[in-house]
């Protein structure tokens, strides 16, 4: 998972109700993230009409999923620095 799904999601976990499409495009998570989480099952997107000086406006939510929130909250995998077959080069350097 990349950082900036890491983000979306945990965009969208703080929200109870998702967030307007129009709202993440502006804090500059593309439509082609959200497309993904969506298309992976970690969001989901609703539409809904409000009503602003007496005209519909039709507004699209993305909203985490289950699936999303679980993954939003599982840690990063951690990285084990190793140094396979190399235990003897320290006692290389200082027999120079």
């Amino acid at each position: 998972m990349t950082h900036e799904q890491r983000q979306a999601l945990e965009m969208l976990a703080n929200s109870s109700r998702g967030i307007g499409e129009a709202v993440l495009a502006t804090r500059g998570l593309a439509g082609d993230l959200l497309a993904g989480l969506v298309r992976d099952g970690l969001a989901s997107v609703a539409s809904e009409t409000l009503w602003t000086d007496g005209q519909p406006v039709e507004v699209i939510r993305v909203q985490i999923t289950d699936s999303g929130r679980r993954r939003s909250t599982s840690p990063l995998p951690a990285v084990q620095p190793t140094i396979s077959g190399r235990s003897d080069l320290r006692f290389a350097i200082c027999a120079q």
